[in-house]
């Protein structure tokens, strides 16, 4: 890390401070960020974005091979529910998320190795206005402990990896899970994985490199799951500027404690019977670059069974979540161009098709079906300055179209201090940011302005 010290300020209390130090094999860095709640950016009449946040980070190397990190954070934040006019106050929710991750690390050449821990306190409290009393209190934690561990391995035939990694994982809720399922519901709040991997690449000759990975995972939780996940890929270089390749892969994810045993209130309903997501992603796609250019066409299908939250959040309708068969084909193309010695600009756009199926085994369109992303930047020894846009249209439940426009610009005063200036939002509009099936409909917070001045020392 360098030396740095920086300061942003910005409309709508938006504020960050923030210092990093290296003092030779140990660095650190400290963060604080605060902002002022904001109404009127969601359908639930919550006043949001009311946020205080500190985090630290810390790392040493104690040679070349071995190394410690830590990073710790601390944020708060709350809502006010108010009445559909927005003037009666009725609930008051309070958020203290403490969060800690730590890794000692292990690398000596073709060898590495990572034992990670890491935990998650969370603890919410809502006030009811009307009954004068806190009406949910929870108090949720997580801890993972594990060891991952890698090897390079080259030889004649082929670059072979292969590795292992060991992991448990514990859930503990204060608040009885019990109330949201049958009596009778077995309840893990331990998991254990185990998984060994190992992947072998090799030039075919003609151009052609295959790639063959196989992962295989067993989790002991509510109960054993053992899932096989093969990949396999073929690039073929058709000169020194372009190729083709083709790449198929099975994918796995166990569900997460509160996705099994609901987050602990009665707004969060539980499903022990929940499965892991799973299923298959295949991919064929062309690459063409230069010294000033790189064109990405990609032809893609996802077949996968995933996980997706219903309901209102409310005693009545808690959110709740269930498997769902989703689909998605489409087509994404890139392309990027330095034009000049200062300027370059960026083309993206991906059209699709994502299905989904519903409750009663019909499908259905999930999400957007086009997706447009733009950049144009200029850079030199003093000034840098980009403004970056996307538009999303043909979106699900006839939800209207999505069009972010940001613009952030630095300036080098000297050696030593840097002044920048960021805008959110360029055209202030109010468009919908979540995704049709969403419990709570989010809109575009306002356009927003922020400076952040940075000393480096």
């Amino acid at each position: 890390m360098a030396n740095t010290l920086s300061l942003t300020k910005g409309e709508y209390g938006k504020a960050k401070e923030a210092l990093t130090l290296n003092a030779d094999k140990l660095n650190l860095a400290v963060a604080l960020e605060q902002s002022d709640p904001l109404k009127g950016y969601n359908d639930t009449y919550r006043q949001i974005n009311d946020l205080n946040k500190k985090s630290f980070t810390a790392s040493y190397r104690f040679d070349d091979n071995w190394s410690f990190s830590h990073q710790h954070n601390d944020s708060k934040f709350s809502y006010d529910q108010f009445d559909k006019s927005w003037s009666k106050l009725t609930e008051d929710a309070k958020y203290h998320y403490i969060d800690d991750f730590s890794r000692l690390q292990y690398k000596d050449g073709s060898v590495s190795a990572n034992l990670f821990y890491n935990r998650s306190n969370r603890r919410n409290q809502t006030y009811s206005v009307k009954n004068s009393k806190f009406t949910k209190l929870d108090h949720l934690r997580f801890d993972t402990i594990g060891l991952d561990l890698q090897k390079q391995i080259e030889s004649k035939f082929a670059d072979i990896i292969v590795g292992t990694t060991i992991s448990r994982d514990s859930y503990k809720n204060d608040i009885s899970v019990a109330k949201n399922i049958t009596p009778d519901t077995q309840i893990n709040e331990f998991r254990t994985n185990y998984a060994v991997f190992a992947q072998l690449s090799k030039d075919l000759g003609d151009g052609y490199t295959a790639t063959v990975g196989a992962r295989e995972t067993i989790v002991e939780a509510n109960k054993k799951y053992d899932a096989f996940t093969p990949q396999f890929s073929l690039l073929k270089k058709l000169d020194d500027n372009s190729s083709l390749y083709a790449n198929a892969a099975k994918s796995f994810k166990m569900p997460s404690f509160t996705q099994i045993y609901g987050g602990g209130s009665a707004n969060f309903a539980a499903n022990p019977l929940l499965e892991p997501e799973e299923g298959w992603t295949y991919e064929f796609g062309y690459k063409k670059s230069s010294s000033t250019s790189m064109f990405k066409a990609a032809l893609y299908y996802m077949d996968l069974d995933t996980i997706e939250y219903e309901g209102d959040g409310t005693l009545a309708k808690p959110y709740y979540t269930r498997n769902m068969s989703f689909r998605n084909k489409g087509v994404e193309v890139t392309y990027d161009k330095d034009f000049g010695s200062k300027y370059s600009y960026s083309l993206g756009a991906n059209y699709c098709n994502p299905m989904g199926k519903n409750k009663a085994g019909a499908w259905e369109r999930k999400f957007a079906r086009e997706q447009y992303n733009a950049s144009i930047k200029y850079h030199d020894d003093r000034f840098n300055a980009a403004l970056t846009g996307m538009f999303m249209t043909d979106r699900a439940s006839n939800w209207g179209d999505l069009l972010p426009v940001n613009f952030i610009a630095s300036y080098k005063l000297d050696k030593s201090s840097t002044v920048e200036l960021g805008v959110e939002n360029i055209f202030d509009r109010d468009d919908l940011v979540s995704n049709p099936g969403s419990a709570t409909k989010y809109y575009c917070l306002p356009r927003m302005v922020h400076v952040t001045y940075t000393y480096k020392f």
